[in-house]
């Protein structure tokens, strides 16, 4: 536990970022994916876009 604690703060490598899952900005192929992983969001309020961040792929996003 102490060893968590003490990695608390610390940078992700690009692959680990990669890795992280949940939340929005979780990786999609369409907005059905999105709908899925989000089920008691409406279909108008989540879809699946190009990252306004520039990570290349699709994610989940709030309309």
């Amino acid at each position: 536990m102490l060893k968590n604690i003490q990695n608390l703060g610390t940078s992700l490598t690009r692959k680990e970022q990669k890795q992280v899952n949940g939340g929005f900005g979780t990786p999609c192929n369409t907005n059905a994916d999105c709908w899925n992983i989000y089920p008691g969001i409406g279909r108008g309020d989540v879809s699946c876009r190009y990252s306004p961040f520039g990570w290349g792929g699709k994610v989940c996003v709030l309309n």
